[in-house]
């Protein structure tokens, strides 16, 4: 068993345990938005987001980049996972934006600036090498 586990946790790698990160907070993101709480809907945010586009919708896009970066989880070739990741969070944090100048959302340049910090997390982590067996076990 203990082998196995070492085996998955090698082909996963520091990249794509990142990825699997992304995709829990992806499939999080996309609940909220499909599900969201009955207290939660006639919420400002909420408000604005839903005039943009229908809720569904927006839990759809984030739930196809986190399956995305799921299944690229396991692979060498994840640029697109990553590109993707990337894209929705700089796309979100631009939403925000645009509400928090143009339609005083409150709080909005505080979900700006987690967001443009997720996508330059996301952009940190895609340009790093995956490190070789060996330099993990010197380091």
């Amino acid at each position: 068993m203990r082998s196995r586990l070492t085996a998955l946790r090698r082909r996963v790698g520091h990249r794509g345990a990142f990825l699997l990160g992304l995709s829990a907070l992806d499939v999080a993101s996309a609940y909220r938005l499909a599900w969201p709480e009955p207290a939660a809907v006639g919420t400002p945010s909420y408000v604005y987001l839903a005039s943009l586009a229908p809720l569904w919708l927006w839990a759809v896009i984030w739930a196809a980049v986190a399956a995305l970066a799921a299944v690229q989880a396991f692979s060498a070739h994840d640029a697109l996972a990553y590109g993707a990741a990337m894209v929705l969070k700089v796309v979100w944090a631009s939403v925000y934006l645009y509400g928090w100048l143009v339609h005083d959302l409150a709080n909005g340049y505080f979900s700006v600036a987690i967001w443009v910090f997720a996508a330059w997390m996301v952009y940190i982590v895609a340009t790093w090498p995956e490190p070789t067996h060996e330099a993990e076990v010197q380091g």
